[in-house]
């Protein structure tokens, strides 16, 4: 199973990030024809408590090899690690990235 770290997001307590805006192509883990069945997203905080109820907004999304969700709420100055793993034909691949929660 791969894993990739994609990078860190920034946004505000109270601001919403809808579906489709941050997530992770898993196009350059994929083969020919390879195509996502199932894509299962946690969330954890900097004490590595899963958080994802509390976080996420909504269903994840699959669009061909990209793996999209919506995000709300946070704690100011808290840093979260957003796990999407994903189950195709052929394995499983997981990717990273991090939502850094500031109040501007």
């Amino acid at each position: 199973m791969p894993i990739s770290f994609l990078g860190i997001y920034y946004k505000q307590p109270s601001e919403v990030v809808p579906v489709g805006r941050w997530g992770i192509d898993f196009a350059p883990d994929l083969v020919a024809n390879e195509t996502i069945s199932k894509a299962t997203i946690t969330v954890y905080d900097s004490d590595d408590k899963d958080v994802t109820t509390e976080l996420v907004d909504g269903a994840a999304e699959i669009d061909g090899a990209k793996v999209s969700i919506g995000f709300k709420d946070g704690d100011d100055g808290e840093n979260y690690k957003v796990t999407i793993v994903i189950e195709t034909d052929l394995g499983l691949y997981e990717g990273d990235f991090e939502i850094y929660v500031r109040e501007r």
